[in-house]
């Protein structure tokens, strides 16, 4: 009688300690997983062959994430860089230079840009890319890997002295452990023998990349007789043709458009101030405005107007 007594007892005490342990764990806070390791995770599912899924979690987050903070640039940075089409790839990568200039990515996305027109052989685009991301970021506050990646597209461009600085760099800043890496480094130098590892810094523009102007004045689209205005009144939609971290800039370029006769205006009251073009009812509609505006030489993105 006094063992089953005792049973009794310790079965009991062993369920009431399951009770206590259920409920401490329905009570116990959910700790969100971060950000970071969700796109880590969406790109693997990609790179897996599950596409659909791992770009449906971005976009999930994207949505969630409030535009124009540094964690929105990383998602939609992450958004482009599995995106399903080409055309999808490039915008969001534009969008990142433009709507984001302050954030790492946006030199990032200026790399990516450049090694897709080389892809797609438009030497001239792929030129501009670079020559930005040089100004913005030069060889000696970029990472060894991403200068070897900048290197290569600069001597696939025939431009040795450029090329030849961006491994000097990244030679530099390597640490001796890294032996692999330098081997590497070493076998892309091989060209630069006797040429300067050193550039001249390039001016400023005057003019975003989001607009191409031929070298070396800028050029604002030739004035036109007339230019079909979007109504002011409404619409879901509009094009932003370039972004900038002082109002002054973007009020300058908003100017010499609105010479031309297009209705633009500046958006944002923090950076980036937003140089935009029209309202408009449909996607559509800004579609053909945006395309009326490549056919000038100008560059931009379709996307929603704000308020």
């Amino acid at each position: 009688m006094r063992l089953i007594f005792a049973l009794v007892l310790f079965v009991g005490s062993v369920a009431r300690a399951q009770d206590t342990t259920a409920a401490a764990a329905a009570t116990s806070p959910v700790v969100p997983e971060p950000a970071d390791s969700i796109l880590r995770r969406a790109e693997q599912m990609v790179g897996e062959g599950h596409g659909a899924a791992g770009r449906a979690l971005v976009d999930s987050i994207l949505a969630a994430t409030q535009p124009g903070t540094p964690q929105y640039a990383e998602v939609l940075f992450t958004k482009a860089s599995i995106a399903a089409t080409a055309f999808e790839t490039e915008r969001d990568f534009r969008r990142v230079t433009v709507e984001y200039p302050s954030s790492p990515r946006a030199d990032d996305a200026l790399l990516r840009l450049a090694q897709y027109e080389l892809a797609r052989g438009d030497k001239d685009e792929a030129r501009q890319h670079l020559q930005r991301l040089d100004r913005d970021r030069p060889p000696s506050s970029t990472s060894p890997r991403a200068n070897l990646s900048v290197a290569r597209a600069w001597f696939e461009l025939g431009d040795a002295t450029h090329a030849c600085a961006a491994l000097t760099a990244a030679h530099s800043s390597t640490p001796s452990s890294e032996v692999e890496f330098l081997h590497q480094l070493d076998y892309a130098s091989q060209p630069c023998a006797g040429l300067p590892t050193t550039v001249a810094a390039a001016p400023p523009p005057a003019t975003p990349t989001s607009i191409p102007a031929p070298a070396p004045a800028p050029v604002v689209p030739p004035p036109v007789k007339t230019v079909a205005k979007p109504s002011t009144s409404g619409g879901n939609y509009t094009v932003q043709v370039a972004a900038y971290d002082t109002r002054g800039a973007a009020e300058a370029l908003a100017s010499k458009l609105r010479d031309r006769g297009y209705d633009v205006r500046v958006w944002g009251t923090a950076a980036p101030f937003r140089v935009r073009i029209g309202r408009y009812p449909t996607r559509g509609a800004a579609e053909k405005q945006l395309s009326a505006l490549q056919a000038k030489q100008m560059s931009g993105f379709v996307t929603t107007s704000e308020p």
